[in-house]
């Protein structure tokens, strides 16, 4: 004796697993994107304060060492004394990514 299958009904759990497995292709592939995303905005802010701070620091060396407030049009470095013979320069960036490097003071 032939077993009947139910050729109705076995489309919708098809149907269903198949939607389920592409979206949960669709969110990994969303995060992957999102990750990268985060990872190139952190990596853009970091190089746009390393820049601003080489160029303070560059100009501290030329003119000597004192409290000053350099203004750039990605933010700002403030250079305060650390001690005698080193100087802070800390940046800051609108979007509030801030970097901090200590230099000795040559003069």
């Amino acid at each position: 004796m032939k077993r009947k299958i139910n050729n109705k009904g076995s489309i919708l759990p098809i149907i269903l697993l198949s939607v389920v497995l592409v979206q949960i292709c669709f969110y990994s592939v969303h995060n992957v994107y999102q990750n990268q995303m985060e990872t190139y905005h952190l990596l853009n802010e970091h190089y746009c304060s390393q820049t601003i701070l080489a160029l303070s620091e560059k100009y501290m060396r030329e003119t000597g060492g004192e409290n000053r407030v350099f203004h750039y049009n990605v933010g700002k470095v403030t250079a305060t004394n650390y001690s005698e013979e080193t100087i802070l320069l800390v940046s800051l960036l609108p979007s509030g990514f801030s970097e901090e490097i200590i230099i000795k003071n040559d003069k």
